[in-house]
């Protein structure tokens, strides 16, 4: 059971003295007004999640799924195991990856709106599952808290690479999965609880196997509880260790990653070593440039015209204060610090490596998607300070004030968005019909050459490669990576890019 605030309206509990000192209707009145500012914050945050959501009928494939899945067709499992081995040490989203190849290959048809369907589900329901303690008060406060996390993850950036492009969203949204159900499990505490430790348990392990900053952050989280608890540990003389295994099998699998990622840095040629420009997979360069720009990691919002209407430190301010509500009134008035200060390590833990990652991968200090996984990271890094402030927070106006600063920090966030989505609404047609018209020409094997339909950019689903026009051949000078990749696909000999056009053109 939490160990509840007591003032809490919506927890369910109010202690006699307080009856007795407080009149009835001032209880009453913040009480009535923070339920249904709870509410309206949830039904916000769920209209503003399913307005997303929508738009995975529109994702799309880039080169590299037709670049990798061709090998994978082509080569089968060896090519994985090579890849897995000297190119992508992220064995949880890489197994995801060729699975999905396999079901792309045996339905001869994308399945992109299935597949990134199963990631949103996986983070959505399993952060609300958390929330959902049958039984136990607070329901409100801690639903509001998930629903209000994952739509934040949304808002005020660019999120086409994370959420809605299949290559990126295995190891991005993986990772971000994994990190979230810790995050969220250690704010609402019992972890004691065995079902509670599975969860962390699973989610430090998807972390760390998904991609490089889920590595970082579940060695930064793992080996601060091993120090917190390391003096306990060794006072019973490391008996009732089997009570840590939560957290120290994930070190053990965090640690052996990280030796692979270290083997292919120091044994693959031009992976990392004996280089002077942090492109491409250049190990110091990387990390001298991360160091000097960590000034501005910090901030939320990535300042692009996908950003929050207003400045950014106000957005910030307001998620903090609606998390010291939620925290105040739905997890208690006691905090289990300690996790919550390792949660925190490994959270600023990873800001440093998004960035390093960001240069070692593309050569930039923003690249999309470790720019997104950030802003997501950020938001979590609030939830984690509020939870340690929380205890110590008695403004009574809180229970009003909370909710409204979650609401206006949603909308700072929608003003922007709004238009986006809609104008991406109109879009999703014409994207899948673009699609069916390659894979109809693709799948047809009486051509040579294969005629890619371009699907149009928007604002939102904005993340695909531009294709150029134009007919290109296979071998040939001029021939881009991703163009072999999409013609070995397909087992063309050729390719063609043309524009879309729509049978009301025809």
């Amino acid at each position: 059971m939490h160990d509840l605030d007591e003032t809490s309206t919506l927890s369910g509990k109010t202690s006699a003295t307080n009856r007795m000192v407080t009149p009835a209707g001032d209880l009453a009145l913040p009480g009535r007004w923070e339920t249904r500012l709870a509410w309206a914050a949830i039904l916000l945050s769920t209209v503003v999640i399913l307005a997303h959501f929508v738009l995975v009928l529109g994702g799309g494939w880039g080169g590299d799924e037709f670049s990798n899945f061709a090998r994978f067709q082509h080569d089968g499992l060896s090519s994985f195991i090579a890849r897995l081995l000297h190119w992508s040490p992220r064995p949880s989203s890489e197994v995801m990856l060729y699975l999905y190849s396999l079901a792309v290959g045996y339905w001869r048809m994308p399945l992109i709106a299935p597949f990134l369907t199963v990631l949103w589900v996986m983070l959505v329901g399993g952060t609300v599952a958390i929330a959902w303690h049958r039984g136990t008060p607070g329901f409100l406060p801690r639903l509001t808290l998930a629903l209000t996390i994952l739509t934040m993850f949304l808002l005020g950036h660019h999120i086409n690479d994370v959420f809605y492009w299949p290559m990126g969203a295995a190891p991005y949204l993986l990772t971000v999965i994994g990190i979230t159900l810790v995050s969220f499990q250690v704010i609402v505490g019992n972890t004691s609880r065995l079902g509670a430790r599975l969860v962390c348990g699973l989610g430090l392990t998807v972390a760390a196997t998904a991609w490089e900053t889920g590595l970082f952050f579940a060695l930064s989280f793992t080996i601060a509880m091993l120090m917190l608890e390391l003096s306990g540990l060794a006072r019973r003389q490391f008996r009732g260790l089997s009570s840590s295994t939560w957290y120290l099998v994930p070190l053990a699998i965090s640690l052996a990653v990280a030796g692979l990622v270290g083997y292919i840095i120091m044994t693959v040629s031009g992976r990392g070593m004996g280089q002077d420009s942090p492109y491409f997979h250049h190990f110091w360069p990387s990390l001298t440039a991360t160091l000097l720009d960590m000034k501005s990691a910090l901030s939320l919002g990535d300042g692009s015209n996908a950003g929050f209407r207003g400045p950014s430190f106000l957005v910030a301010a307001l998620l903090f204060l609606g998390f010291l509500w939620a925290c105040r009134s739905g997890l208690g008035a006691r905090s289990p610090w300690p996790h919550t200060v390792a949660l925190f390590s490994g959270l600023v833990g990873c800001f440093t490596i998004v960035t390093f990652a960001s240069y070692y991968e593309y050569g930039a200090k923003v690249h999309e998607a470790q720019e997104t996984v950030r802003q997501c990271l950020i938001v979590l890094a609030l939830l984690a300070v509020a939870r340690l402030v929380a205890p110590f927070c008695q403004w009574r106006l809180l229970r009003v004030v909370g909710p409204v600063a979650l609401i206006g920090a949603i909308c700072m966030g929608m003003i922007t968005r709004g238009p986006a989505l809609i104008a991406d609404y109109r879009l999703v047609p014409k994207i899948r019909e673009a699609r069916a018209q390659t894979w109809l020409n693709g799948l047809d094997p009486t051509t040579a050459t294969l005629r890619y339909v371009v699907p149009p950019q928007g604002r939102v689903l904005n993340g695909l490669i531009p294709w150029p026009s134009g007919h290109f051949v296979l071998g040939a000078s001029g021939t881009e990576w991703w163009m072999t990749g999409l013609m070995n696909f397909f087992g063309k000999s050729g390719v063609e890019f043309v524009p879309l056009v729509t049978n009301s053109a025809k």
